[in-house]
């Protein structure tokens, strides 16, 4: 019979090898833990009608302003402004809206259809009519030919 010594180096290896593999293991198990307890958490949502929120989350960027309102409004009520008569009538309402802003409204306004430019001046664009607003309620279009 033949006594067979291990290197220590050899041992002192298979000992860290086990002990990493412990540690994998425990560490597996932990994450595995906490995935499930969050699941948990997210399969009965906290489901809440609009009306009864009281306390909204914060949306993120900047908070909503009126200034589109005044925008709008202002060349709504006097169509054929210049973009320096329109930011001068929205200061008019609120001295502290920046020309920048206006002319952001401006061009959003523009994009969404709601104000065009013809010839440098700003108008809004008309509104159209229903059959109710007709009176007769025939469809609204070119005569036929």
């Amino acid at each position: 019979m033949v006594l067979h010594m291990t290197d220590p180096r050899d041992e002192i290896a298979r000992i860290i090898a086990e002990a990493e593999r412990a540690a994998y293991q425990r560490g597996w198990s932990d994450a595995v833990t906490a995935m499930a307890a969050a699941a948990a958490q997210l399969r009965i949502p906290n489901i809440v009608s609009d009306a009864s929120r009281t306390n909204l989350p914060p949306r993120p960027g900047r908070p909503a302003s009126n200034v589109m309102k005044i925008v709008s409004d202002a060349i709504a009520s006097n169509p054929g402004m210049t973009g320096v008569d329109v930011v001068k009538a929205a200061q008019m309402v609120d001295g502290t809206i920046k020309e920048r802003t206006v002319r952001t409204c401006l061009r959003r306004l523009r994009l969404a259809k709601a104000i065009w430019k013809r010839n440098g001046l700003w108008y809004p664009k008309a509104k159209e009519k229903t059959a109710v607003e007709h009176g007769n309620g025939e469809a609204v279009g070119s005569p036929p030919h």
